[in-house]
């Protein structure tokens, strides 16, 4: 499958496989594999089980910053409430947000390169929280809604101080669970203002140059010196993230073997080895 460049929407009008095997790939975009399955069922990729362990992917923040929040005024910034900006103040304890700083700009995505743009996550978010100043309409066609070329911003920062009410949420790649950040932050009233790192060393290296909250997975060794402490988000509710509802906590992934769709009749000991593989 391809993805659209201004869509990021999802095409598999091409059968042919140049791909067969992925070892440690996860489902970890439910809807998008949902999809996939339901309007490709032939040559969707084939599951062959867990590799032997399972990840978390969340967002994070670092434990320095819990620490000094905590002693400071006993706020665990390591829980979602504690950045309500109605009863907290959770900026405070991180760098102040300056949007039009290039030398920041310089090193994020624009919108228009980012799940921003995504027709169908966009559309979910916006049946999830009902947030029509997050989101842009055009002809029926719903995507995220850009501030300042970069930004998304949540609705709890719009029409005030971004630099002493608002902290930055960073991410990587397309926007990697960037419409997860959005959920939460609609739904828990987390003054966020997320941005999309341009390249993999941009987003290794922000949330040690920037005090911030961050999108990570485990296991990675990408920001472990940081020490981070996962954000708690009330438990998995499977049903909510089914109808596009992400404000609960993602569940843990299973680290997965995949196969192409025709690799079982194109080399089935291959397939065979990869079953039995485990870590």
């Amino acid at each position: 499958c391809s993805v659209n460049e201004t869509s990021h929407d999802l095409s598999c009008e091409d059968e042919a496989t140049n791909d067969h095997v992925s070892l440690g790939w996860t489902e970890s975009y439910q809807l998008s594999w949902d999809l996939l399955h339901r309007e490709y069922p032939d040559i969707a990729p084939r599951n062959l089980g867990n590799i032997g362990y399972v990840g978390t992917r969340s967002i994070y923040v670092p434990s320095s910053l819990q620490q000094e929040a905590y002693q400071a005024e006993g706020l665990p910034l390591h829980v979602y409430l504690s950045y309500n900006s109605s009863v907290h103040n959770p900026a405070r304890y991180f760098d102040q947000v300056n949007v039009s700083n290039e030398s920041l700009t310089s090193r994020l995505k624009p919108c228009n390169e980012t799940r921003l743009m995504s027709r169908s996550l966009m559309t979910a978010y916006f049946q999830a929280t009902g947030d029509s100043e997050g989101v842009d309409t055009l002809d029926g066609v719903v995507t995220g809604r850009c501030f300042e070329d970069f930004y998304w911003y949540a609705p709890a920062c719009r029409g005030l101080s971004i630099a002493t009410t608002c902290l930055m949420f960073f991410t990587g790649g397309d926007g990697w669970n960037m419409e997860e950040g959005m959920h939460k932050a609609a739904a828990w009233n987390m003054p966020l203002v997320i941005g999309v790192a341009k390249t993999d060393q941009d987003y290794a290296a922000l949330p040690f140059e920037v005090s911030s909250i961050f999108y990570w997975w485990v296991p990675d060794a990408t920001f472990l010196a940081l020490k981070p402490m996962e954000i708690i988000f009330p438990g998995h509710d499977l049903t909510s993230w089914r109808r596009g509802d992400q404000r609960s906590a993602a569940k843990q992934i299973s680290v997965d073997k995949y196969v192409s769709h025709d690799l079982r009749h194109l080399a089935p000991r291959v397939v065979q080895l990869v079953e039995n593989f485990q870590m």
